[in-house]
């Protein structure tokens, strides 16, 4: 970091706008559908969607498109997530 902060000083470029190349692996995640047992709703069915994060990656968060009055509903929409590969991986 030090020696990047010294060669943009010597570029002209503040050390505020220097950055560090970061490298990123790209995660799709693919929700297919749902399956629920029992609507929450007494005279309809449900109204079903997903919320998806992942706050080690970005600070993004994803939502399906609605699905409504279904108890089994389907999506089969693709999220893409940036993971930065100095994340550590809990197993």
């Amino acid at each position: 970091m030090a020696s990047a902060l010294l060669e943009s000083e010597r570029k002209g470029v503040s050390p505020l706008q220097a950055k560090e190349a970061v490298s990123y692996w790209t995660l799709n995640v693919t929700i297919l559908r749902a399956e629920t047992h029992q609507s929450r709703d007494y005279w309809s069915e449900s109204d079903c969607y997903v919320i998806l994060s992942l706050p080690t990656a970005t600070a993004i968060t994803y939502r399906t498109a609605t699905v409504s009055n279904t108890n089994n509903p389907e999506w089969d929409e693709t999220f893409t997530f940036r993971v930065p590969t100095n994340v550590k991986v809990s197993q």
